[in-house]
C-alpha cells in the first residue's frame, strides 16, 4: 500500500491512464511569437513544442524575402544582371569544355533562350524559386534534425523539427533582408554586387580571403556569419526543448553536423562553379 498521506497524491502518482499530468504551455499568437522569438526564444519554443506552427512564420520570412528581391532588381538594372548571369555561366562552362566552339554555342543559345528585356515572369520567377528554394531546405534540415534526435534516442514529431528550423532562422533572416535593402538605397546601382548582393552586409569572415583563388577557403569564410551564427544559436536552444530531456551538447551535435553537411555542398557546388558566392 502506499503510505501517502489522505489528500495528497505520491510522488510517483501518473495520473489517468498511467499518463503523467502534462503542462498547460500558453499558446502565444503569431505576433508574439515572431517577436518572442528575438527576445524570448525558449518560451516561444515551449510554446511551440505543443503547438508548432510554422507556417505563417515561414510565409512572413518569405514575404521580407521577396521584398528585398524586388528592391535588388529595382535598384540593380536588369542588364547588368543578365550580363553577370552569362559571366558566370562562361566561367563555369570554360572549367569543363575547353571547346571554343562549344562555348559560342552555349553563349548564343542563352542569347536567344534569355530576352533583352526582363519580362513579367521573369520578375515573378525569382522570389517565387527563391521561397520555393527555403522551403525545401527547411525541409531536409528538419528531417536531419529528425533523424538526429533519434540516433540521439530522443523523440520528436517532424512538424516540431520543422518549426525549430523555421523560427530559428525568422529572425536572422528578417534583419539581414531589412539591413540588405536599406543598403541597397544607400549604394548606388553600381556599388551593388548583381551576383552576390549579400555581400554588402559583411558579416562574415569572406573578405579576408581571396576567394577567386581559394574557392574552398572563400566559400568555408562567407559561411563563419554572424547571422548564420545567430540561427544556428537558436537553432540548439529549440532542438533543446522540443525532444523531452534532450542535453545541450546534444542539440549542439545535431545542429553542427547539420550545418557542415550543408557546408560541405555549398563547397562542392562552388568548386563545380569556381566562384565562392554561396
Amino acid at each position: 500500500m502506499n503510505n501517502a498521506p489522505i489528500g495528497e497524491q505520491p510522488q510517483d502518482y501518473q495520473g489517468f491512464a498511467g499518463k503523467p499530468p502534462t503542462e498547460q504551455v500558453k499558446k502565444l499568437g503569431v505576433l508574439e511569437r515572431i517577436t518572442g522569438m528575438f527576445f524570448e526564444p525558449g518560451n516561444t519554443f515551449r510554446s511551440l513544442k505543443a503547438h508548432p506552427n510554422w507556417l505563417v512564420a515561414f510565409l512572413i520570412t518569405g514575404l521580407v524575402v521577396a521584398v528585398s528581391l524586388f528592391v535588388f532588381t529595382n535598384r540593380v538594372p536588369y542588364e547588368i544582371r543578365r550580363q553577370a548571369i552569362l559571366d558566370n555561366m562562361m566561367k563555369t562552362a570554360s572549367r569543363f569544355a575547353g571547346d571554343e566552339f562549344q562555348l559560342q554555342k552555349m553563349r548564343e543559345e542563352f542569347e536567344r533562350r534569355v530576352p533583352p528585356e526582363e519580362t513579367l515572369r521573369q520578375k515573378l520567377t525569382a522570389p517565387l524559386t527563391t521561397i520555393a528554394g527555403m522551403l525545401l531546405i527547411a525541409v531536409i534540415a528538419a528531417g536531419l534534425y529528425l533523424v538526429g534526435t533519434i540516433i540521439m534516442g530522443k523523440r520528436i514529431t517532424f512538424k516540431q523539427a520543422l518549426a525549430v528550423r523555421v523560427y530559428s532562422d525568422l529572425p536572422p533572416v528578417i534583419t539581414s533582408s531589412i539591413l540588405l535593402i536599406i543598403l541597397m538605397y544607400l549604394k548606388s546601382p553600381d556599388q551593388i554586387d548583381p551576383v552576390n548582393p549579400h555581400g554588402m552586409l559583411t558579416s562574415n569572415l569572406g573578405p579576408l580571403v581571396d576567394a577567386k583563388e581559394h574557392i574552398v577557403l572563400g566559400t568555408i569564410a562567407n559561411n563563419i556569419d554572424l547571422f548564420q551564427i545567430w540561427s544556428l544559436i537558436l537553432a540548439v536552444i529549440g532542438l533543446s526543448i522540443m525532444p523531452e530531456k534532450m542535453r545541450h551538447g546534444q542539440a549542439i551535435g545535431i545542429v553542427v553536423v547539420v550545418w557542415l553537411l550543408g557546408l560541405l555542398l555549398k563547397i562542392g557546388y562552388n568548386t563545380m562553379t569556381g566562384s565562392a558566392t554561396m
